[in-house]
Formats: C-alpha cells, structure tokens, sequence
C-alpha cells in the first residue's frame, strides 16, 4: 500500500513537471515567434519608411531642378531627409538625385 502511495505521488510529480516544463517551451517559442513578427514588421516599416523618402526626395529633385535653385533651408531639410533615406539602406540612384539638387544656386537667378 506505502508502495501505491509513492507511485501515485511520484506520477503526480512527473505529470506536473512535465507540464510545467511543456508550459516553459511553449512560452519561450511564442515569445521568440513573437519577436520575429515583430522583426519582420519593423523591416516591413522601415521599408516603407524608405520608399517615401525616396519619392519625397525624387519629387523634391525635379521640382527644384525644374526651378533651377534651390533654397538654402530646403537644402538642409534634403540633407536631413536623404541621411535619414541612406541609413535606411536606399542606394546611390537617390545619392546622385541629392547630388544635383545641392549643387543648384540657392537663389532664382534675376532676369535681365
């Protein structure tokens, strides 16, 4: 009977543990699986994040271009935004594009 008794308790003991450690593996897979969908949408944000960046700046280039200056406070406006797009991962189309538009006057140049 002594001998039923500690099984019993032992099974008890072995079911709980087990459950508890089944519990703890869940827990660390949902909170890693959780990390990942969380890493995949920061990505997916960044990428969009960039995406705008770069047609702001496109649109920016060829509105100024177009004018053919460029104001000093737009200037350091599109330095700021651009250092924003390159850390971001953008490429050197987009460089090139910041690279034209700073090279314009800052001034409308008068007409004679």
């Amino acid at each position: 009977m002594e001998q039923a008794i500690w099984s019993f308790i032992f099974s008890l003991v072995s079911s709980a543990l087990s459950a508890l450690i089944g519990s703890v593996v869940a827990s660390r897979k949902g909170r890693k699986a959780a990390r990942e969908k969380e890493e995949e949408r920061r990505k997916e944000w960044e990428k969009a994040l960039m995406l705008l960046l770069r047609s702001d700046l496109i649109r920016l280039h060829d509105g100024y271009v177009k004018k053919g200056y460029c104001p000093t406070a737009i200037k350091f406006s599109v330095r700021e935004e651009y250092e924003g797009y390159h850390a971001l991962g953008g490429n050197g189309v987009v460089t090139r594009l910041v690279e034209e538009l700073m090279a314009l006057p800052n001034e409308e140049k008068e007409k004679e």
